[in-house]
């Protein structure tokens, strides 16, 4: 490093006129000194002498010195400023932006997707309310036999429901009264009746179930009347109607159900009349069954920041003929 700095010297020295003038000027004034020491009788106008010719040749550098300075060094921590600004500042604000946008992305398709099981839950929340009015009115009717009070209850269901029936496709009633059974569909077509399983105690149920080879929204409830005890059952399944009626207003609605060979009981076999059996899409392995509303559809963006988002919700439904209370994860 000494002797690049020689050098410099050197070659200022030989390529310059005021290098030389400002070495000559420094040696006058070394040689000055070195009398001024020894002797003390350095005359003054020698000295001012020496500080004329010396401090232009000072200022001289001065000013080339600031510009190198400020040209080769400066630069590079400028430079290193700026880099170390936009790692200091810059990227934990982008940082902080992309996590806000991504946080932002979840929690509205998560809250989506909240709204749909909400909704899901108000709908068997409605087939528990409507038991309940069947088991009270059958608890008011002064039924004469048992066969009279099946047919009173069958007409207010077929007469009460018609207009609803929108508002519940693919409905199934199951009554049992002592041995008798009905079973049929909202529009007063005969259907399989609905077993009651070993694990269900309680009086009333209301939930998601799988069964008959699909998923449901099912709902019971038990009361005694005057010619025997009385239980209702309310199964609505899983179809594209049901999807769009939990999803109007949100968007589209998919529910897929994972089925993993040997970690869980089959699941019974389906009816064949059953409208709306799950089954595997073309394309998909056997041990996936999915459905999805039919006619929701995403209106368009209106900007740039309206995006859609995917949001998903377990259901964990009970399998319905199991003989204790077990969920599919789904």
């Amino acid at each position: 490093m000494l002797s690049s700095i020689l050098e410099s010297l050197r070659q200022e020295y030989r390529t310059r006129r005021m290098g030389r003038f400002a070495f000559w000027s420094a040696a006058y004034g070394a040689a000055l000194w070195l009398v001024d020491r020894f002797t003390g009788a350095a005359p003054g106008f020698l000295w001012v002498l020496f500080w004329a010719t010396f401090l232009p040749a000072t200022l001289y550098y001065v000013v080339r010195l600031v510009r190198f300075f400020r040209e080769r060094v400066l630069w590079r921590l400028r430079r290193r400023l700026v880099v170390t600004y936009i790692f200091m500042a810059v990227v934990p604000i982008v940082l902080i932006l992309l996590l806000v946008a991504v946080g932002a992305v979840i929690i509205n398709g998560q809250f989506a997707a909240f709204l749909v099981a909400s909704n899901l839950r108000n709908h068997f929340d409605e087939l528990r309310q409507l038991n309940r009015v069947v088991a009270h009115e059958s608890h008011l009717t002064p039924g004469k036999n048992p066969e009279a009070l099946l047919n009173h209850l069958q007409m207010l269901y077929v007469t009460e429901l018609a207009e609803h029936a929108a508002s519940y496709p693919g409905l199934e009633i199951t009554l049992r009264l002592g041995p008798l059974v009905r079973a049929y569909r909202i529009d007063g077509t005969p259907t399989k009746p609905v077993a009651i399983p070993e694990w269900l105690k309680q009086e009333e149920f209301a939930g998601v179930v799988m069964g008959n080879g699909q998923l449901e929204l099912r709902a019971s409830d038990q009361a005694q009347t005057s010619v025997g005890r009385l239980t209702v059952i309310l199964s609505q399944p899983l179809t594209p109607e049901l999807l769009d009626l939990v999803g109007e207003g949100i968007g589209p609605v998919g529910v897929f159900v994972p089925q993993e060979r040997g970690t869980r009981p089959p699941l019974p076999p389906a009816d064949p009349g059953s409208p709306a059996r799950l089954a595997a899409p073309e394309g998909q392995p056997m041990e996936t069954i999915n459905i999805s509303s039919k006619s929701l559809r995403l209106p368009p963006p209106v900007n740039w920041l309206d995006r859609a988002v995917f949001g998903a919700a377990a259901l964990n439904p009970v399998i319905w003929n199991a003989q204790k209370e077990e969920h599919v994860p789904v």
